[in-house]
């Protein structure tokens, strides 16, 4: 399961980074490993649907995660 899936699966609420680390690295570690590596991936999908015309799809929720556009 990938980082856009499970955004899709919620679209139009917050998906959190523990939920992040946990459905798709299988983590329950919250280290800056893992905080980079979320950054990255969500970095590389925004540019990806950028690309394809959906840009600003994916917003950050600060303090809370990040949340699919409900209407996608």
């Amino acid at each position: 399961q990938d980082v856009l899936e499970l955004l899709l699966r919620h679209a139009g609420k917050p998906v959190s980074r523990e939920l992040l680390a946990r459905e798709v690295w299988k983590t329950e570690q919250r280290d800056s490993a893992t905080e980079n590596l979320i950054e990255v991936v969500l970095a590389r999908v925004r540019k990806k649907l950028a690309q394809v015309g959906a840009d600003g799809w994916i917003t950050t929720l600060r303090g809370v995660g990040y949340q699919l556009a409900a209407r996608v």
